[in-house]
């Protein structure tokens, strides 16, 4: 029964590890980013391609009016 207990604890573990390594990363390949590094990039390009559209929509803007005036 113990050694039953052990096992499982022990397959625990491993499952856990693994969640851990989704989500850090994992340190020994710098290929593999952890979840909160891609999610922190998401929302780094996202908020470049939201500044990109102001950009672009306040020059379109600025255009129309010039020509309208």
């Amino acid at each position: 029964m113990l050694k039953e207990i052990l096992e499982s604890l022990k397959e625990l573990r491993s499952e856990v590890q693994e969640i851990f390594i989704i989500l850090r990363g994992d340190p020994t390949d710098l290929n593999k980013p952890g979840f909160h590094l891609r999610l922190d990039r998401l929302e780094s390009k996202t908020k470049t391609q939201n500044k990109l559209l102001w950009v672009i929509g306040a020059t379109l803007i600025t255009t129309v009016v010039s020509k309208i005036l």
